[in-house]
């Protein structure tokens, strides 16, 4: 199973435990699931990287922040949410890479679907919960 999880969470771009969990559960179910996707993302390596907190000595250069924009909603930090909800796949995808315009288009297409399908709602351990609410439910016809 961890294998198929990790194969899953691979697959959506490194999405957290909901988005993995969704994504894992439309062809399988297993009990404790949410259980199983949290230790698979946190021995991510991938994850690991980009969760990472910078070292002390390197951060304590003498620098005091007067301010923090992502903890003000007034200064538009939903906005930064936002943004940062299709940077952070597209730095586990791409990494440094470089890449012509049509490859870095069909990256940004990758991303879109994912980040559209990432659940609204709590994902619950409940086999009889409905499919958890995501954005390409409102996007999709007939829904």
């Amino acid at each position: 199973m961890e294998l198929l999880v990790i194969r899953e969470h691979e697959r959506i771009g490194h999405c957290g435990i909901s988005a993995t969990l969704t994504q894992f559960r439309r062809k399988y179910w297993i009990p404790k699931g949410r259980q199983l996707v949290k230790t698979m993302i946190r021995i991510c390596l991938i994850c690991k990287k980009y969760r990472a907190k910078p070292a002390d000595r390197l951060s304590d250069k003498g620098i005091h922040w007067k301010f923090i924009v992502e903890r003000a909603p007034w200064w538009e930090g939903f906005y930064e949410r936002l943004v940062k909800t299709i940077k952070d796949p597209l730095r586990k995808i791409l990494g440094r890479a470089l890449l012509p315009f049509e490859e870095l288009s069909t990256i940004f297409s990758e991303v879109e679907v994912i980040v559209n399908h990432r659940p609204l709602t709590y994902v619950k351990n409940d086999p009889e919960e409905p499919e958890p609410l995501t954005p390409a439910h409102f996007l999709e016809l007939g829904y």
